[in-house]
């Protein structure tokens, strides 16, 4: 019998998913806006369950930290976990860019998350002393069309796979497949979406940046604006993070810096907090013989945006997106994208899977889910996962009685027990 079992737990607005195969166990996104003690308490239960599992070692193991992307919400807990003495063998996450950099030190000073305030992105992951392998980014120009996801050949060991391997695969393709033991088929690529206002807050931001710093040192301000809209968004990301460490942060000008950011986001009339979303997309399930029928796969999508927020239309993203996601004809649990949000929701996803999952936090400011997205879904196959204890949900793949070689799915909601067969 292959033990498995997967889990979306209760932390609220956030998202901590585990996955445990035999003795191969991986995670992805560990975080929450909510009060840390949600997090700690699933972390702690997660925790419990995992000595039978790595044959009682000294430290509990993850073998794979996969990390969607970098908002507070779904990384906040990473020093949770090696607190609670976790060995985390590998991280898996996105290309960090500047504006990737720019945004979490941005956010993390909003919040002020106890994660990061005087660190970057880079350094602070650096400081776990763990592997971590990056993702580029998928673009429109990379063939998806040939990727069909029966064939193994070229996936590489999970437990082994290192930065070569990577190389190697994302250049034939563009998406990562990898597996573990001839018992389960993975496949990942990240995604990244720019709002079309990235430029100019950019641009302002720097101007108030530096018109500050020129007051301070009383010289006179010129900033020439049409040499600043012909530079690349990612070197403006880059001055503009210089600017924040070098002049406001190592002068403890916390509360100047806050103001000046949303001065700038209300002249702009930006009332979103995100330049830029990147998110590592997870597809997995188990290798085994199954019919055309059967539906045994998990695809988990980070905080992945397939509108426009100005507009409501199809962003390029979801048209990368799509022929992926056209290829996985087998899917029976969705992580819905963005906790629910609009701007995460396309009507084409209810044809892809069994359910859908979100994970939120009750409450919460962003009125995640959105009504928008609930209404477009049968109420029977939408499973809510939030802060309350009750909403756990775990996933188990068994032997089909009927058919040995098949299998069935458990869906364990709560104290709601729904054995389905796919």
């Amino acid at each position: 019998m292959l033990d498995n079992e997967f889990t979306f737990w209760p932390v609220g607005q956030g998202v901590f998913y585990t996955g445990i195969i035999r003795d191969f166990v991986f995670v992805y996104d560990v975080g929450t806006k909510n009060k840390k003690e949600f997090l700690e308490n699933q972390i702690d239960s997660f925790s419990n369950n995992l000595p039978k599992i790595t044959h009682n070692n000294s430290r509990a193991k993850i073998d794979v930290l996969f990390l969607s992307h970098y908002d507070i919400d779904h990384i906040s807990g990473i020093k949770m976990l090696i607190s609670k003495q976790f060995q985390i063998k590998k991280i898996i996450a996105p290309l960090i860019t500047p504006l990737t950099e720019l945004n979490f030190k941005l956010e993390s000073i909003k919040s002020q998350n106890e994660f990061v305030v005087n660190n970057d992105l880079r350094e602070t992951l650096d400081s776990l002393d763990t592997k971590i392998i990056f993702i580029s980014p998928l673009n429109a120009d990379e063939n998806l069309d040939n990727n069909d996801q029966d064939t193994i050949s070229d996936a590489v060991d999970i437990e082994s796979m290192n930065e070569n391997d990577f190389s190697s695969t994302k250049s034939a393709s563009g998406i990562i497949k990898a597996k573990y033991n001839k018992l389960w088929h993975f496949e990942f690529f990240a995604q990244s979406y720019e709002e079309e206002w990235v430029k100019e807050w950019l641009i302002h931001l720097k101007a108030s940046l530096s018109l500050y710093n020129n007051i301070e040192s009383d010289l006179n301000f010129n900033l020439d604006l049409k040499a600043e809209k012909k530079k690349k968004t990612e070197l403006l990301a880059s001055e503009v993070h210089t600017m924040v460490n070098e002049s406001f942060l190592s002068h403890n000008r916390l509360k100047i810096l806050l103001n000046i950011i949303k001065s700038v986001a209300k002249n702009l009339n930006i009332t979103k907090d995100k330049a830029n979303v990147i998110s590592l997309i997870l597809y997995h399930k188990p290798l085994i013989k199954k019919n055309e029928t059967d539906n045994n796969a998990q695809l988990l999508t980070g905080d992945s945006v397939f509108q426009n927020s100005s507009s409501l239309t199809p962003t390029t993203e979801w048209e990368i997106f799509e022929k992926k996601i056209s290829h996985f004809t087998d899917i029976c649990v969705m992580l819905l994208p963005h906790h629910g949000s609009k701007y995460g929701w396309n009507d084409a996803l209810t044809k892809y899977t069994n359910y859908f999952i979100v994970s939120y936090g009750k409450h919460n400011s962003y009125h995640h889910p959105d009504s928008f997205v609930t209404k477009k879904i049968d109420k029977r196959k939408l499973i809510r996962v939030n802060e309350e204890s009750n909403t756990k949900l775990t996933i188990k793949f068994l032997p089909c009685f009927i058919s040995p070689d098949r299998c069935s799915i458990k869906l364990i909601s709560g104290d709601k027990r729904r054995p389905m067969n796919f």
